[in-house]
């Protein structure tokens, strides 16, 4: 039986319907381009192909489109240029074990700590950080089948951040919390948790913001889920938010 893989972390996890794909990350000395298929039923593990000419990358995004998983964005390094951030992606068919690079053609600025959801029909990513912790309020859809991106619309857009979660109710997309930045002095940088965000409508790319009252406490790298009516979110403490 495979051994599990090696350890990491800032790596991707996704759910095929039968198994549990994780893919990349980064050890104490490298981002990784490897990664493996879990099998709960039989409670073994597969190694995917790692696709020679793919760079390692962690901090990225995984969606899995029913046949395919899309990872996008992250961090990478080489020799040359050190620790750099990523605004590619590619798709693995996990049908015939096979990588393919995704169009870069019209694809959000080079992020990492963003979010990806998947509708159906388009991976859409938003948010995150670049090399100069500067946050986005941005986002890009990509449709797989004529593999082109379109812009998100930043009107009524939440405020720019990073390390937020983001959730498809089925019909929309919800970000929720992260990290922010803003300055009350000259030359001087200050950093906050978010208790705010967003409702993004895919059908005519329009926003409009989640309420505060009630809210949980600001959070950052927390955790959030969808029910079939409500988003969940938690870190330490948390709370339920329903968008109808």
């Amino acid at each position: 039986m495979l051994e599990a893989p090696s350890s990491r972390n800032g790596h991707t996890a996704i759910w095929t319907g039968s198994e549990m794909i994780i893919w990349g990350g980064k050890n104490a000395l490298f981002f990784l381009n490897t990664g493996a298929r879990y099998n709960p039923v039989t409670d073994t593990w597969q190694a995917i192909n790692p696709g020679a000419p793919i760079n390692g990358r962690g901090f990225h995004t995984t969606v899995w489109t029913g046949t395919e998983m899309i990872i996008w964005g992250g961090l990478s390094e080489n020799f040359s240029q050190g620790q750099f951030k990523l605004n590619s992606g590619l798709k693995f068919n996990l049908a015939n074990d096979t990588w393919e690079d995704i169009s870069t053609a019209d694809a959000p600025s080079r992020r990492y700590q963003h979010t990806a959801v998947w509708t159906g029909l388009e991976m859409i990513v938003w948010g995150g950080e670049n090399h100069y912790e500067d946050f986005f309020n941005t986002g890009g859809r990509f449709n797989p089948i004529t593999n082109s991106w379109k812009l998100v619309s930043t009107q009524n857009a939440p405020s720019a951040r990073s390390s937020h979660t983001a959730i498809w109710t089925g019909s929309k997309m919800i970000i929720w919390g992260g990290d922010t930045k803003f300055s009350t002095l000259p030359y001087r940088e200050i950093f906050l948790y978010s208790h705010t965000g967003g409702i993004f409508n895919a059908f005519n790319n329009t926003w409009q913001p989640t309420s505060i009252t009630n809210s949980p406490v600001r959070k950052s790298s927390h955790t959030a889920i969808w029910t079939g009516s409500e988003m969940i979110v938690w870190k330490g403490r948390g709370g339920k938010y329903s968008p109808f």
